[in-house]
């Protein structure tokens, strides 16, 4: 019963996915951070064409954000046809982008 209730979560969370509010942006990304550690999870959000929109997230300039989507897709990575599809769309380029964006600022060598 609570791997059904995680997929029922995950599925309501690809509409907020859809929003223009940063605010619910961040917190479902983070949300889909810890659940994107199952393998079902990142199956589904392949489907269901919540992908691509995770991948639109890394051409914004918010690093909060950015920070988040990157962590997604680390998780993402742990599946080879994943990777594949990164690589599709200059989705690599993007990514790395986004992960220099997402650091540029932060020092994290000092905290």
């Amino acid at each position: 019963m609570s791997e059904l209730r995680t997929q029922l979560n995950v599925a309501a969370l690809c509409s907020l996915l859809n929003t223009s509010n940063k605010d619910c942006l961040v917190e479902a990304t983070r949300v889909y951070g810890n659940l994107t550690r199952s393998k079902d999870t990142r199956d589904f959000l392949v489907e269901s064409g919540a992908w691509d929109q995770l991948l639109k997230f890394l051409d914004w300039d918010d690093q909060e954000l950015l920070c988040t989507t990157v962590g997604i897709l680390v998780n993402m990575m742990a599946d080879w046809d994943k990777r594949v599809a990164l690589k599709e769309g200059h989705g690599i380029e993007r990514y790395f982008t986004g992960i220099q964006f997402a650091l540029s600022g932060t020092n994290y060598l000092s905290e």
